[in-house]
C-alpha cells in the first residue's frame, strides 16, 4: 500500500474531525450541580442524604490527609451518623494498580457515594474507582471512548487547585505502567454529580502552582472557544472562563491570600471544563503533552509556554474570534479592527504569562527532538479528530514554530 503524504493524511483527518462535530454537539452531557457558598460541606452532605447515601468514601492523597484539609468535611459527615471511609493512596499520575486498590477499598466499605478531595489526579482516579467498584470490573476495561456505559454512585469533586476542570469533565487519564502509556477514559458516565468549589482550600497555594494551573484553565477555555465544534453554549462558558481568568490569574499569583480572586479562578476552571468537554482542545495540548512526556515539564508550564504562539498562529484564520476575546478582557476597544484587536489580545496574553513566571522558551528543548515532537503532536491532534480551526501546511511548518521555543 502506498504511504500517504502529509497533505493526504491531513485531508483524511480533517474529514474525520469534521464528521466528529455533530457527535460532539449531540453528546448527552449533563453538567454537575455547582455547590458553593457558606456551609459548603453541609450543603454537600445534605445532597448526599437526599439520595440516601450513608456510606461515603473520601478519595484523596497523603499530603492532603496530613495537612488536615479533610477535617471540616469529616466532622460534617460524621455529625450525620454516616459511616465514612477514607482512601488516601492516590499518587500524581495515578496508575491502574492504584485504581484497583481504591476499587477494592470501596467494595469492602460497601460504599454508596464517592467524594474526591484533591487535584486533577485525585479527581481522575475517583471517577474511575467509582465506576469500577460499582460494576466490580477491571478498570482497564474502560480504557478508550465510551466504554463505561453505566454511571457509578453519586460522585462529588472538591478541587484543591484551579486549573484541570476535572470536576466537570468526561475525561480521566490513568497511567498504564505495564506498557508505559497514559490511558484516556472518556465517557459521560464518569461525569461527577457535584462540583464543590471552596476557595479556602487554595489560599496560599505557591505562586508557581497558581500560575501553571491558571494557565491550564485559560488554555482549556481558549482552545474550546476557537474549536470548530464550539456552540453558543460552549462559547458562553468559555468566554466566562476567559474573562474571569484574565482578571484573576495575576492577582492569585501576586496576592495568594486573596479569597475573592481564588474564587474567581475556581469558577474560571469550572466554566473552562464545561466548555472543552464538548468543544474539545487542540494544538496547544497536542504540543504541550509531548514536551511533558519527553522533558517532564509541568503540564501547566508547558501549556502556558505554547499558548501565545498558537493564538498568533490562528489570527489570520479566525481574526474575528480572537478579536472578540481582546474586547472581552478589555485590552481592545470596539473601534479597533479585528486584526488589531486580535493582536492586542495575543500581546496581552503573552505579557501576562511572562509576568506570572511562565517562560516563553523551553530550556530543555533540543533541536534533535523537534522532529519527534512534531510527529507526535500531529498524530495526537489528527488521530483524536480534534476540530482545530487551522492546520499546519506541513510538518516542517510545525517544526519552525517549535524552534521558536529553543532557548538559544
Amino acid at each position: 500500500m502506498k504511504k500517504m503524504s502529509f497533505t493526504e493524511r491531513k485531508e483524511v483527518f480533517q474529514k474525520i474531525a469534521q464528521e466528529s462535530i455533530p457527535m460532539l454537539k449531540a453528546m448527552p452531557y449533563k453538567a454537575p450541580q455547582l455547590i458553593e457558598g457558606e456551609n459548603i460541606y453541609q450543603l454537600l452532605v445534605d445532597q448526599l442524604l437526599i439520595q440516601n447515601c450513608k456510606r461515603p468514601v473520601i478519595i484523596t492523597d497523603e499530603v492532603i490527609l496530613k495537612l488536615g484539609l479533610l477535617n471540616d468535611l469529616v466532622k460534617c459527615i460524621q455529625a450525620q451518623d454516616m459511616t465514612l471511609g477514607v482512601f488516601s493512596e492516590i499518587e500524581s499520575d495515578p496508575s491502574f494498580e492504584t485504581i484497583e486498590k481504591g476499587k477494592n477499598f470501596c467494595i469492602n466499605h460497601q460504599f454508596d457515594a464517592v467524594i474526591a478531595f484533591g487535584g486533577g489526579s485525585v479527581m481522575d482516579a475517583s471517577k474511575v474507582i467509582n465506576v469500577a467498584a460499582k460494576q466490580q470490573k477491571d478498570p482497564k476495561e474502560f480504557d478508550g471512548l465510551f466504554k463505561v456505559t453505566e454511571k457509578g454512585y453519586p460522585l462529588a469533586c472538591i478541587p484543591t487547585t484551579a486549573g484541570t476542570g476535572s470536576e466537570v469533565t468526561i475525561f480521566a487519564v490513568i497511567t498504564d505502567k505495564q506498557v508505559n502509556r497514559k490511558a484516556a477514559i472518556v465517557d459521560v458516565a464518569i461525569v461527577p454529580d457535584y462540583a464543590v468549589l471552596n476557595p479556602k482550600l487554595i489560599i496560599g497555594l505557591p505562586s508557581e502552582i497558581s500560575a501553571a494551573t491558571g494557565a491550564d484553565a485559560l488554555t482549556h477555555a481558549i482552545e474550546a472557544y476557537v474549536s470548530l465544534a464550539s456552540t453558543n453554549a460552549t462559547n458562553t462558558d468559555a468566554t466566562k472562563a476567559i474573562e474571569l481568568g484574565f482578571e484573576a490569574l495575576q492577582k492569585t499569583v501576586s496576592e495568594p491570600d486573596n479569597l475573592f480572586y481564588r474564587r474567581q479562578m475556581l469558577k474560571a476552571s469550572y466554566y473552562a471544563g464545561l466548555s472543552f468537554t464538548k468543544a474539545g482542545l487542540g494544538w496547544v495540548h497536542g504540543i504541550a503533552h509531548q514536551l511533558g512526556a519527553i522533558y517532564h515539564i509541568p503540564h501547566g508550564v508547558a501549556i502556558g509556554t505554547v499558548l501565545p504562539s498558537i493564538v498568533q498562529f490562528y489570527i489570520d484564520t479566525i481574526p474575528e474570534k480572537i478579536a472578540h476575546l481582546g474586547r472581552v478582557v478589555g485590552v481592545a476597544s470596539i473601534d479597533d479592527s479585528d486584526i488589531v484587536s486580535a493582536n492586542k489580545f495575543h500581546t496581552a496574553l503573552k505579557q501576562m504569562f511572562l509576568e506570572i513566571g511562565i517562560p516563553s522558551k523551553v530550556k530543555e528543548l533540543e533541536e534533535k527532538e523537534i522532529s519527534t515532537i512534531s510527529i507526535r503532536a500531529i498524530e495526537e491532534v489528527y488521530n483524536t479528530g480534534t476540530t482545530v480551526p487551522k492546520y499546519f501546511k506541513s510538518q516542517e511548518e510545525l517544526e519552525e514554530l517549535l524552534r521558536t521555543f529553543l532557548d538559544e
